[in-house]
């Protein structure tokens, strides 16, 4: 044949190797295997060791030559079929069409480097996307920028790449047991600390696991009372293979850091799966509700919350209310008339009063009337919830939109997908956690070794308030506050009297307000209502320096020595701005009271301020106390979440649980060591001794013990030996066709006749099922067929 190599039988092995073949090959260091350092010749005659040094020969040989070799075809021994005793190699392109030239193609050395033989991805590579795939959850864009840069060598083709990938991830196999597993892991953490909090909600008759609600103890006893004033709740969907919908409670801890605090599952997305998830975060929480709630404009979300949350402040995120205001105008309206409504929109957000609202409103009304149902229908009834002027006034911690969340769900979905198993899902989530707690312990480990740095504008002009700051306050939060006495010096003062200042009757900021620190947040007027002007000590007018079209802010010092801004930055994220900073640099009345930071900021490890041990103040840079709080401040600021009485109840649980963990590793020692009588009579004692003042008695004391838990998971806890059976939720395939999945050269297994090289497979007779011979070549079969044929002629 035209294409084929000459037929060459070679021994399996032979020790006395040609030294006219090894001259052109040296033994690789790293894999043991012959590596190409001159040209490569084939003569009749040569030996080798064993059949895979003839296939590296073989296939340097081709390669230099500009083509592909493949195997034809193959003797093996009569007698053990594992010993080779000849093979057949041809060019990859024989049988196509013969050729009177040796080769019916163009053999080029420099192109065949990117046939898929030759762009077989090595072993070494294949273990790395292995490592990539399994422990890095890596995709295949990351995972190809690597490979390419630390193996420039080779060429990585992205079809074997992603076969490569697809391969470790494998297909995960439905598991009966997956909601069951998952649900006893979470009880197993409850059984090993009391304080941890599982509610699972189970619908019968087979009972499906349709809802899951879940807080670590930490969780319940540190974040959630601390930090429930301002809660952002959002769901994600595409976690887990049943469609479940994961929600997830974000909140803001005292070094501005997003931290999950509650965490659910339910089937669903309507009113009674939130009312649910609602409802559980006040029993978990013995009955904290927060105070400002971040959702998006789910109809559900909002019902839930004024049925579950009635106190509760509820607003919406400004990025989803603006895109669903974009979305709508592109549906309605044509041209430059969707860009007028947006910014027509943003305008009328931005109103500083609800007269200038009311009238921007009815304004759209007329201008765009093919809106009109959506404006009165879905945007002017919630205008409560995302209106300027009704928000200026709310501490919301600097949080504007479901951002926070958002960036969690981000994180959870590139250890996830679709095809998720609950207990996957549930321990990705765990690890999340884990990981926030690891990140705290590190930032406490640095924030008690702190460095000393150059100069700047907070250790030199704000010395004394900085310590104080530095004192009380985490780094983040540290770092805040100074980013704002540096910014401070870029800004002029004026001192002016109330008769002086003229406010803008509106605002035409066509963007989101509370991102400019140059554009006032309210009026003056509107920020001194309520407030005697024989109260009103100084009004300082506030100009940046290098823009002379910046609007200016005002400063009011009253004479609580309360410091007001109409930045409102004070009151929204309950820190001081760089305009009062500046106020305080410049006038001898302004005076630094600590009760201008929020408590809820304070590092909570130090001694806070209390009326008892008196506020710090700073008058002219010297530190003095004082027993007089801000009272103008505590009317438009809401206090701190975290009150005694919280924290005296969080305190019993944690004593409680610490006791009953103790508890319940000596009750296992004791059953273990059969000492059960030793261990009820020192608790005995421990009773009988301290019963007087409890006025308990053995009885009662258990029922006191569990009633200053706060808090029963369940009415009847069954141990996790005698759980009922739980059955998965509902499984939902996925829509479509699975895609085909082609097989490359990534994988050495890949045989294109079905079956290996090294294994001679038997057929199968289908008629009498014997080894050997199909049912053409059956001699029973024949036989029958002959019997057959003469009863017919016969007839």
């Amino acid at each position: 044949m035209d294409n084929e190599i000459d037929e060459i039988a070679w021994p399996e092995e032979i020790n006395n190797t040609s030294k006219n073949q090894l001259s052109g090959y040296n033994e690789s260091d790293t894999d043991g295997e012959i590596v190409n350092v001159n040209e490569v010749v084939l003569t009749i005659g040569d030996l080798f060791n064993d059949w895979e040094s003839v296939q590296v020969i073989i296939n340097s040989y081709a390669k230099q030559n500009g083509f592909v070799v493949a195997k034809s075809r193959k003797d093996v021994d009569p007698i053990d079929k594992s010993i080779i005793r000849r093979r057949e190699y041809i060019c990859w392109k024989s049988g196509t069409h013969q050729s009177k030239k040796k080769h019916n193609h163009q053999c080029d050395p420099k192109t065949i480097e990117l046939a898929p033989k030759n762009l077989r991805l090595p072993q070494l590579i294949i273990d790395k996307i292995e490592h990539y795939t399994t422990n890095g959850n890596l995709g295949a864009e990351q995972q190809y920028k690597l490979l390419v840069q630390e193996f420039p060598q080779y060429n990585i083709a992205k079809k074997n790449l992603y076969n490569a990938i697809q391969k470790f991830r494998g297909v995960r196999i439905h598991d009966k047991t997956d909601a069951a597993t998952m649900l006893l892991f979470l009880l197993k953490q409850r059984e090993d600390d009391p304080d941890y909090v599982v509610i699972p909600r189970l619908e019968r008759p087979a009972n499906e696991l349709t809802g899951l609600f879940w807080m670590t103890s930490y969780q319940c006893n540190d974040l959630w009372p601390k930090y429930h004033d301002v809660i952002v709740y959002d769901t994600t969907s595409k976690t887990n293979r049943y469609e479940m919908v994961l929600s997830l409670f974000v909140a803001v801890d005292n070094n501005y850091k997003t931290r999950i605090v509650a965490q659910a599952l339910t089937k669903y997305e309507n009113q009674a799966d939130f009312n649910w998830i609602l409802q559980c975060t006040l029993q978990a929480s013995n009955n904290l509700s927060p105070r400002v709630l971040f959702t998006d404009s789910d109809l559900a979300i909002i019902a839930a919350v004024q049925v579950v949350y009635p106190q509760t402040r509820h607003l919406l995120c400004i990025y989803h209310l603006f895109e669903n205001v974009k979305k709508k105008a592109k549906s309605k309206l044509r041209g430059d008339m969707a860009l007028n409504f947006v910014e027509d929109f943003y305008t009328m957000r931005n109103s500083y009063s609800e007269e200038q609202f009311n009238t921007k409103y009815q304004e759209m009304l007329a201008k765009y009337e093919p809106c009109r149902p959506y404006l009165e229908k879905r945007i002017y009834p919630s205008r409560e919830s995302w209106a300027q002027y009704f928000i200026s006034k709310i501490f919301t911690a600097g949080i504007e939109s479901t951002q926070r969340v958002e960036s969690i769900n981000g994180v959870i979905k590139k250890l996830v997908d679709r095809g998720t198993l609950l207990k996957e899902l549930v321990m990705a989530i765990e690890r999340e956690l884990d990981k926030e707690s690891h990140y705290t312990r590190i930032n406490d480990f640095y924030g008690s070794n702190l460095s000393v740095g150059f100069s700047s504008t907070y250790n030199t002009i704000f010395k004394e308030l900085d310590s104080v700051l530095q004192a009380n306050l985490l780094p983040i939060l540290l770092s805040i506050q100074r980013a704002q006495m540096n910014q401070s010096l870029l800004y002029q003062v004026n001192l002016v009297s109330i008769n002086q200042i003229e406010d803008e009757e509106s605002n035409d900021n066509n963007g989101i307000l509370g991102h400019s620190h140059d554009i006032p947040q309210i009026r003056l007027r509107d920020l001194l209502n309520g407030i005697s002007y024989n109260d009103i000590i100084e009004i300082w007018e506030v100009s940046y320096i290098a823009s002379k079209t910046s609007k200016s802010h005002y400063v009011v010092i009253l004479k609580d020595v309360t410091l007001l801004c109409t930045c409102m930055f004070i009151i929204n994220q309950g820190m001081i701005c760089r305009h009062q900073f500046r106020v305080l640099i410049q006038s001898d009345n302004a005076i630094f009271h600590i009760s201008h930071i929020h408590t809820r900021w304070f590092n909570l490890s130090s001694d806070l301020p209390t009326n008892s041990t008196g506020f710090i103040t700073i008058i002219n840079g010297e530190k003095n106390h004082t027993t007089i709080p801000l009272s103008y401040m505590n009317q438009l600021r809401t206090d701190n979440v975290y009150t005694m009485t919280i924290r005296e109840k969080v305190n019993k649980k944690i004593q409680y649980g610490a006791a009953m963990s103790i508890a319940k590793t000596s009750i296992q020692i004791a059953v273990t060591e059969g000492i059960t009588a030793e261990l009820i009579g020192i608790l005995t004692q421990f009773i009988m001794k301290y019963r007087r003042s409890t006025s308990l008695s053995i009885e009662k004391s258990t029922e006191s013990l569990q009633d200053s838990q706060g808090l029963s998971i369940q009415d009847n806890p069954q141990p996790l030996s005698v759980l009922p059976d739980i059955s998965n939720p509902e499984y939902h395939k996925p829509k479509g066709r699975p895609p085909k999945r082609y097989k490359s050269t990534v994988e050495n297994n890949c045989i294109t006749s079905g079956k290996p090289d090294d294994v001679t497979v038997q057929k199968t007779c289908s008629y009498c099922s014997e080894k050997g011979h199909n049912i053409r070549g059956c001699p029973k079969y024949k036989a029958k067929s002959s019997a057959n044929k003469e009863n017919e002629y016969l007839v």
